[in-house]
């Protein structure tokens, strides 16, 4: 498990210029697998935003956009945690009402040890970062082998 603020900001990048592999991978990660998002068509992921400001000015790490087809929005707020993080705290910076949610990326070695309870049930979902590991290490071995050859 590492926590580190280049990590952070790899995997917020990886967010948002990757939403459409990261969005497909979602499909599968049990925690949000069973979303409407993936079960029906009814939903487009539209755009991604990397440190988009909500009314509160806090600066969400990277959020998506989807269109339904009535009309109308949804979003997830993806916030990466690579260290030890509060529920409590991602909650009140990052409510988003009935049109969304709030998505944590965080080790599952922490993702377990937190309790959503009724409060967050349905608004926040954990993910465990190790899902991006595929990701992450194809596109930083293509970074690096660009910057070694």
């Amino acid at each position: 498990m590492i926590s580190n603020p280049i990590l952070h900001d790899i995997i917020k990048s990886e967010l948002n210029h990757n939403s459409n592999a990261i969005y497909n991978l979602c499909k599968e990660i049990p925690a949000i697998k069973n979303s409407n998002l993936f079960k029906k068509d009814y939903w487009q992921l539209k755009e991604t935003r990397q440190e988009e400001p909500n009314q509160r000015y806090y600066k969400a790490d990277c959020v998506w956009y989807f269109d339904g087809k009535k009309n109308d929005n949804y979003y997830i707020v993806n916030e990466v945690k690579t260290g030890k993080y509060e529920l409590s705290e991602v909650y009140k910076k990052y409510r988003t009402g009935m049109s969304g949610q709030i998505w944590v990326w965080g080790w599952k070695q922490i993702n377990d040890t937190k309790v959503l309870g009724e409060t967050y049930q349905r608004k926040i979902k954990l993910i465990d970062i190790e899902y991006l590991k595929p990701i992450l290490i194809k596109d930083l071995t293509t970074i690096l082998e660009g910057l070694i050859g």
